[in-house]
Parts: C-alpha cells; structure tokens; sequence
C-alpha cells in the first residue's frame, strides 16, 4: 500500500500499517520509504515493555539467527511459556484440564502478562503503538513506555 501510494504522489500525514513493520522484509523492501509509518505491536526489547527474560530472550535469538525477534517470534515463545506453566499445573497434557487452567492463569511471559476473561479474551497485556523514525522502530504510545515522540508530516 505504501509504494502504491507513492506511486499515485499523495503522502498523508499518518500511514499505519497493522503487519508489515512487525517483519524485516518490510524494511529490506521499502527501504526510506518505511520513515513515518505507525504500527502496533504485542512486543519490542524497547520503551519499558521488558518483562522478566525478554532481555535474554532477545539476546539468545540474536545469538542463535544473527537478527532481531519480531514481536512474532516473540509471542510464540510466550505461547510455549504458557503452555508449559498450565502443563506443570495440572500436571496433564489432557486439553480440558489445561484450557481449565487457561482460563484462570495470570503470569508473566518474554511479551508480557498474560491472562483472559471468561470467553478466552486477552485482558491483562495491551499491545504499543511504534513508529519508523530515522529508519529505528519507536514506541510512540502509551506514554509511560514511549522512546519517541509520534511525528505526522
């Protein structure tokens, strides 16, 4: 979408984009033109959102394939991580023990807290706003967390 609009000259003063930052491709294919673009994400290494083990998390990543985990890679560990904890709790693989456990586990992840409400809603972890600024992804929202301003051009 981005180059499509580059290409028809029209530049709003805000572009998100919900997937595309998340992965490297993104960057490797629009290059400068990526400067600007808001995004969210469920997790970076920066602006406040590193709860226990995201830190060594992102370092063994980087030791193991030599680039930055997207909140991708990391949501999916986390996924591990729940798993294993409702696994250790009841004691069971069986999966009406373990969505039971599910649905009342409140812990900590590499991407944040997780726990749900009775329908199986994420309610505990709230996902940041991040912006391209300088060709470095930023938080830009909420405040508390954030490492840049947002900019509109």
């Amino acid at each position: 979408m981005r180059s499509a609009l580059k290409k028809i000259k029209w530049s709003p003063r805000a572009f998100y984009s919900p997937v595309g930052p998340g992965l490297p491709s993104f960057f490797e294919k629009l290059g400068p033109d990526a400067e600007y673009i808001f995004s969210s994400s469920q997790w970076e290494v920066i602006g406040g959102m590193n709860p226990p083990g995201g830190r060594e998390f992102y370092d063994h990543f980087m030791k193991v394939y030599h680039k930055k985990p997207s909140h991708f890679a990391a949501t999916a560990y986390a996924a591990g991580q729940i798993l294993e904890a409702a696994a250790q709790e009841s004691q069971s693989l069986d999966r009406e023990r373990l969505r039971d456990i599910f649905s009342k586990l409140d812990m900590l992840t590499v991407s944040g807290r997780y726990g749900v409400d009775r329908t199986g809603l994420q309610i505990k972890r709230f996902t940041v706003v991040t912006q391209v600024l300088k060709g470095k992804t930023e938080v830009v929202w909420p405040k508390h967390q954030q490492t840049a301003r947002p900019v509109f051009r």
